[in-house]
């Protein structure tokens, strides 16, 4: 088993491994990121230094102090030693998998921080891969164009609870620059609807993408334009080189009603 699939098991902070009152050696039922590659590897193994050095270039600074940090999760802490057994050649990008499997046409990622790697793994691949930076701006355009496709009935999501819940907790607030800033409650996590919205700003950003969407029965091309709201008739409408915004008094007015 790879360093992961043990933290997948279990995870704790400030022990090598946790028996959870159990006396008995090697009874651990969680494990930190050190004691996880002891785990897997063993104490002389090389792989476990490797692992190591390549947890500590994706945090940018000690991997245990990284781990026992009081708002580290595990989603977070297995997250970082696939990639960071993706870096060392152990396991493969399971997007290449679903990629194939799918029959897909390209594949986007958020690039941001320790999203570097899939990105340039996937890329010696030979795979249509693009890396988008998350910023402020980039995720307001992101929320903009999936809030506008849900209202207008053109996008389709899985029956999936977590992904529910995590578009219903979903807060916005405008910041002094004038940008809007999207991000979820204390505590919890929007990995899968920033997937969503990613998914939903390449399909109508995307140069020649075309999507299916709900209604229609001609392909939607992709845009070059942003879908606005209009103030009077509370209609879409594209406007080309403007912003979304999420209020309609902030809006426009449609070519109908000017």
């Amino acid at each position: 088993m790879l360093p992961s699939e043990y933290l997948e098991q279990g995870w704790c902070q400030g022990n090598y491994a946790n028996t959870g009152g159990n006396p008995e050696s090697g009874k651990a039922i969680s494990w930190c990121l050190s004691g996880a590659a002891w785990k897997a590897f063993g104490y002389n193994d090389q792989r476990r230094l490797r692992f190591q050095d390549a947890i500590m270039e994706l945090v940018g600074y000690s991997f245990t102090t990284w781990n026992d940090d009081p708002d580290r999760t595990q989603e977070e802490v297995v997250a970082v030693a696939k990639l960071a057994e993706i870096k060392l050649g152990l396991r493969e990008v399971e997007t290449a998998s679903v990629y194939e499997l799918e029959g897909a046409s390209s594949i986007v990622i958020d690039q941001t921080a320790i999203g570097e790697y899939p990105v340039e793994t996937l890329e010696r691949q030979g795979l249509p891969v693009e890396g988008v930076k998350f910023s402020h701006q980039k995720k307001s355009d992101m929320y903009s164009i999936l809030k506008v496709l849900f209202e207008q009935g053109r996008i389709k999501i899985p029956d999936n609870a977590k992904l529910r819940e995590q578009l219903g907790f979903m807060m916005y607030e405008y910041q002094a620059a004038g940008t809007v800033k999207i991000y979820p409650p204390s505590g919890e996590h929007d990995d899968m609807c920033d997937a969503l919205a990613l998914l939903a700003y390449k399909l109508v950003r995307g140069g020649n993408v075309e999507v299916s969407v709900v209604g229609r029965s001609e392909p939607l091309k992709a845009v070059k334009a942003y879908l606005q709201v209009c103030v009077k008739c509370s209609e879409y409408f594209e406007l080309p080189g403007s912003k979304t915004n999420f209020e309609t008094e902030k809006g426009h007015v449609c070519p109908d009603c000017e």
